[in-house]
């Protein structure tokens, strides 16, 4: 007589009930009265809530109507020993119990949390892991048998941006791993190992062509202290036969690191020792 007395009052049932056969809705009709004697209802009604299964229903009816399909009413009884126990979360059908203003709220858990599984994907570190676990998701909801095409935006988007992530963190220890570099020839084995390694890990061009900008930048750093260290030199040397002397190291130097540095970067050097003489020959003059 809880209904008709107004001692339970519901909202949206209506709403859910019509994705369901007559026996599941009286199932779930038991489940909430049940839990509505977890309240005092001497003084104030209890509001069941369907509000919340109502924005899933549409999808995820297949599944609470398998769930209830395999909940018997004899099963549905033995909460009345402790419907407290209705309020856990768990698999299936349980509520969420609000004292002010007296509230049941009904809830559906699915088998297949989604969320626990995004929460580990968010957790793996190497992209060929990150590949393989996605491509075992798809192939799980692809056998799921009920409604599963919202879970496969879900995983796909938490795969593009656990991705996107990881990609990032590529090129961050790329250029941590560069900035180690102290001359050219160190740098480029690392840009070339780190190269290698992308393109076994088949890194998107993308971000291949970031590691390459990150090398180059690092490469241009190395060729200003570079620079910086040869005007410091000349500008320490006094006569021809010393910077002839320097001159000579120098191209040795610019040989050993012409197929990382450039021709225009050798002229530039050579520019700047031919100066260099002018000024001293220029000096001895007077």
């Amino acid at each position: 007589n809880w209904l008709v007395d107004d001692k339970v009052r519901i909202f949206g049932y209506e709403n859910v009930t019509n994705f369901m056969g007559y026996e599941n809705q009286i199932k779930l009709l038991l489940l909430c009265l049940i839990s509505a004697e977890t309240f005092d209802l001497e003084y104030s009604p209890v509001s069941i809530n369907f509000l919340d299964i109502c924005q899933i229903i549409e999808k995820r009816y297949e599944a609470i109507n398998h769930y209830l399909n395999n909940l018997s009413v004899e099963e549905i009884w033995k909460f009345r020993e402790d419907p407290h126990s209705l309020f856990l979360e768990r698999e299936g059908i349980f509520f969420v119990r609000e004292e002010f203003p007296n509230v049941v709220t009904v809830k559906f858990k699915e088998k297949l949390n989604i969320q626990e599984k995004i929460a580990f994907m968010k957790k793996i570190t190497e992209m060929e892991r990150l590949r393989s676990y996605y491509k075992e998701l798809l192939d799980m909801l692809e056998s799921y048998p009920f409604y599963s095409e919202d879970y496969q935006i879900i995983i796909k988007k938490a795969f593009e941006k656990r991705s996107k992530e990881l990609f990032e963190e590529v090129v961050k220890k790329a250029k941590e791993k560069m900035d180690q570099a102290k001359d050219f020839h160190q740098l480029y084995l690392f840009f070339n190992d780190i190269i290698k390694e992308s393109e076994a890990e088949q890194i998107p061009e993308e971000i291949k062509n970031r590691i390459i900008d990150v090398y180059e930048l690092k490469r241009d750093a190395l060729k200003r202290e570079k620079i910086e260290e040869i005007d410091q030199r000349l500008t320490e040397i006094k006569d021809i036969a010393e910077l002839n002397s320097y001159w000579d190291k120098i191209k040795l130097y610019l040989k050993l690191n012409r197929q990382y540095i450039g021709r225009e970067f050798e002229l530039l050097i050579a520019k700047k020792f031919d100066l260099k003489e002018k000024e001293l020959l220029a000096e001895n003059v007077h």
